[in-house]
């Protein structure tokens, strides 16, 4: 397994960010961050870490590419992108639901 899919569990997400128009690339400023913090450390990563929020998604997208060419890890598009989507509906659909039910509970 890829050190960065192990190493954090936000990998998937920044996969995805050629599939998204709207990304939110603050995303990847704090995974570059977390990924350091855990000891993984590139000059590529420390670039994308020291972006400063609101990111500019022209200005760090090359960046975001260049950490995932570095550890071989492919940007999701078509339909592996799909599969991100539904993931990323089914993880909100769960949160409400739990959300839901706690509030039922008070």
């Amino acid at each position: 397994m890829n050190i960065l899919i192990e190493k954090s569990d936000v990998t998937w997400l920044v996969q995805s960010h050629k599939g998204f128009s709207s990304f939110n690339y603050d995303i990847c400023v704090d995974w570059a961050i977390d990924l350091m913090q855990k000891e993984v450390v590139t000059n590529n990563i420390q670039m994308l870490s020291a972006f400063s929020k609101p990111t500019n998604a022209w200005e760090i997208k090359p960046f975001v590419s260049k950490v995932l060419k570095e550890f071989n890890i492919e940007a999701f598009e078509g339909k592996k992108q799909f599969k991100v989507d539904l993931i990323i509906i089914y993880r909100r659909l769960l949160m409400v639901r739990t959300m839901c039910f706690l509030a039922s509970k008070n």
